[in-house]
């Protein structure tokens, strides 16, 4: 199924609230539409752009105004601002879906080779920085992780524990923080991983090659472990029937 271009107005504009033309509005400003500075069109043309009453288009503005995207200036106009990082992560639940409902392909692969960055950084400093608790901790995930069988969602809540207690035996400050701050997309990520790698045992296998590299403080070993995952997962989600099935599980 064709989706329909970001870049071009609705044939028959449909009746929505605020919030829908305010992620609209989002999606346009993030793929460059409307650039840094730029001027958004002029109230009652994207009212009637999107057919909704001037009084929508004027809430959705001030929810952008909100979060720092766009600023408003009396008598002149709204103007788009720098999208700063943090505000970036914001959006992320914007940015992941297309106008249609489905998933954002390229943009969830730009999530995904960031994350595969960072996950490289990770175990590589857990490796140096671990303590005897941290992998008996880890220890005890796995234990349970393995214990979950059928129960879905066990299993990804135990993933999810099993990645914060890996990312805490860093003892790194900022790697702990920046990991609670992506910790939403983190979430959503796992979900489409889950998704797309239904096979658990393939993970259950790198998080032992990890806990082994963790034992034996060998930071290149827990980071091959860690590309041999991440290799896993781009040639599964570059397979067609992973891009079909990710179409189609999107809010």
């Amino acid at each position: 199924m064709a989706h329909r271009s970001l870049n071009t107005r609705e044939s028959q504009p449909v009746k929505t609230g605020s919030e829908e033309i305010a992620r609209k509005l989002t999606r346009r400003i993030f793929l460059g539409e409307f650039p840094k500075d730029a001027k958004l069109p002029p109230e009652r043309e994207l009212a009637a752009e999107y057919g909704v009453a001037r009084t929508v288009l004027r809430e959705a503005v001030k929810r952008l105004e909100a979060v720092g995207i766009v600023r408003s200036w009396r008598g002149s106009g709204v103007y788009v601002q720098d999208l700063e990082f943090m505000r970036g992560v914001e959006l992320f639940d914007t940015l992941i879906t297309l106008e249609d409902g489905s998933l954002n392909i390229p943009f969830l692969r730009e999530v995904l080779e960031f994350r595969g960055h960072f996950i490289r950084l990770v175990v590589r400093l857990a490796a140096v920085h671990r303590t005897d608790e941290d992998i008996e901790s880890i220890k005890r995930l796995i234990d349970e992780w393995e214990h979950a069988g059928d129960d879905a969602k066990r299993f990804a809540d135990l993933t999810l524990e099993l990645i914060r207690q890996v990312v805490g035996a860093t003892h790194n400050r900022v790697c702990i923080g920046l990991c609670t701050t992506l910790e939403r997309i983190a979430v959503r990520i796992l979900s489409l991983v889950d998704l797309v790698m239904p096979d658990s045992s393939q993970k259950k296998k790198i998080f032992h090659r990890i806990l082994e590299a963790l034992q034996d403080q060998d930071p290149v070993m827990a980071e091959l472990a860690a590309i041999r995952y991440l290799e896993k997962l781009e040639t599964t989600l570059s397979s067609g029937s992973a891009a079909h099935n990710l179409v189609h599980v999107a809010p």
